[in-house]
């Protein structure tokens, strides 16, 4: 273990709950990894609970067709949420992709 971290995450009472995340280093490829409970779901805020719950669900979209910038999804039994604007970041910004691996054929 070489420390660890902050992860908030949403649970389906809707209530934002902060955990502490270990951080592991891995010995075979030096790369830092994070160890997630069960109830996450990695890069996700919400818990695996509350996604679960509404995956195959149908849900009602709210918008005024004059303003689609502000989106308010309702599903039955759950509080409604608004979705937040979709921004992309620039190219010169974003995260550099890593590089696709190659493989030799065998035999």
């Amino acid at each position: 273990m070489i420390g660890s971290r902050k992860r908030a995450f949403i649970s389906g009472a809707g209530e934002r709950i902060v955990l502490v995340i270990r951080r592991l280093k891995c010995k075979a490829c030096g790369r830092v990894h994070h160890e997630l409970p069960d109830i996450l779901v990695p890069y996700k805020r919400y818990s695996s609970e509350s996604i679960e719950a509404v995956i195959g669900c149908k849900v009602e979209v709210v918008y005024d067709p004059a303003d689609t910038s502000r989106l308010t999804i309702e599903y039955e039994g759950h509080p409604a949420w608004t979705a937040k604007r979709l921004t992309i970041r620039r190219k010169d910004r974003a995260a550099a992709k890593p590089a696709a691996a190659s493989f030799a054929p065998t035999g």
